[in-house]
């Protein structure tokens, strides 16, 4: 949905945002999630698996 108050952002931030949060990766697929009225969302594949330790 279209709304004047999204904060989209570009390929380029949402790559930065991945390599600022999860170190040096590269976001490789980008898909904004269209269903919200106020947000905006995105599915993002990154170029390598990430895991959490305990």
């Amino acid at each position: 949905m279209e709304s004047s108050t999204k904060n989209k952002q570009s390929d380029e931030i949402i790559n930065k945002m991945a390599c600022k949060a999860f170190g040096e990766v590269k976001a490789v697929e980008i898909q904004e999630l269209k269903e919200g009225f106020f947000n905006a969302a995105y599915e993002i594949k990154l170029s390598k698996l990430l895991l959490k330790k305990k």
